[in-house]
């Protein structure tokens, strides 16, 4: 596949939330994400959870204009650094591997996530189905140490068979 007319912005998951669009108090977009090629449950994460990459095919949409953007070559340097890629050493424990925490109801990671001191970089996904839950997802020791001793003994890898089936079957969406 030819990535030549394909480009790719690097942003905080903050400035990503800052283009939520609401209508009736309900999320009906983003400014960046409806423009790339990306869903928000598809999102790549840095190591430390707090930045993720878009992309997008053609002219720059007017949503990144201004903004560093990279070439393909470019951005898989990006990539192989330490902010996208574990520097551990096989057979190490994953320290910084991403885990989550799920939850019965689908407000209660919103609310859990509420309780955090501000810049804590934790993810919360909410089911966009009935039923579904929710779930708390981290990165770093520094956000594990955020968790309470249940929510630590709950703590899953991200891609585990739970958690593909939990976004097949819910389709869950980030939430602020």
């Amino acid at each position: 596949m030819s990535f030549e007319s394909r480009k790719w912005v690097v942003m905080t998951l903050q400035a990503i939330t800052g283009g939520d669009i609401y209508e009736d108090g309900e999320l009906v977009g983003n400014t960046y994400i409806d423009h790339a090629l990306e869903s928000r449950e598809g999102l790549r994460l840095s190591v430390d959870g707090t930045k993720t990459i878009l992309k997008w095919d053609g002219e720059t949409p007017e949503a990144f204009q201004g903004m560093d953007t990279y070439t393909h070559a470019e951005i898989l340097e990006e990539l192989a650094g330490p902010a996208w890629t574990s520097q551990e050493e096989p057979g190490q424990t994953a320290a910084l591997s991403q885990s989550y925490v799920k939850y019965r109801a689908k407000s209660s990671a919103q609310k859990r996530l509420a309780e955090f001191p501000e810049g804590h970089g934790v993810i919360a996904y909410r089911s966009t189905k009935t039923f579904g839950g929710s779930a708390l997802v981290i990165s770093t020791g520094s956000q594990k140490d955020l968790l309470t001793a249940k929510e630590l003994e709950d703590l899953e890898t991200v891609g585990d068979d739970k958690w593909v089936e939990w976004i097949d079957r819910y389709a869950p969406e980030q939430v602020s």
